[in-house]
């Protein structure tokens, strides 16, 4: 594979234009290309790092879920899990991971309540 090669049509069609633009004299070319104005640089909006929404990298901040959100996480992932096993095995064994995380998770929050593994076990 050659990078930064256009395909053979594209090259073609470039090498015509470049002909072209030498070809004609300097007056007909037009005004010569000048860079647009600086604009001043708009403030940015500042991140907090430890914001739960946030992407970049910063101290990791608990989200402490209850238990019933952890079991709707969990029917959700099986949900989308049984619903593409058969088109998608890749996407199957992708939501019984996260299920598996956050089982883990939901076994943490109450040790004392039994959590069904998925259906079929992992992987």
């Amino acid at each position: 594979v050659v990078k930064n090669q256009p395909p053979a049509e594209q090259a073609a069609q470039i090498a015509r234009l470049q002909a072209a633009a030498l070809n004609k004299p300097q007056s007909e070319q037009g005004p010569p290309y000048s860079p647009p104005e600086q604009q001043q640089p708009a403030l940015r909006r500042r991140l907090d790092p430890g914001h739960h929404d946030s992407q970049r990298k910063g101290p990791a901040v608990p989200r402490p879920y209850t238990p019933q959100q952890l079991d709707s996480m969990m029917n959700m992932l099986l949900e989308i899990g049984e619903r593409f096993k058969t088109e998608d095995v890749r996407l199957y064994h992708i939501m019984m991971g996260y299920y598996e995380k956050v089982r883990e998770a939901r076994i943490k929050t109450t040790p004392d309540e039994s959590v069904d593994p998925p259906p079929g076990g992992y992987f």
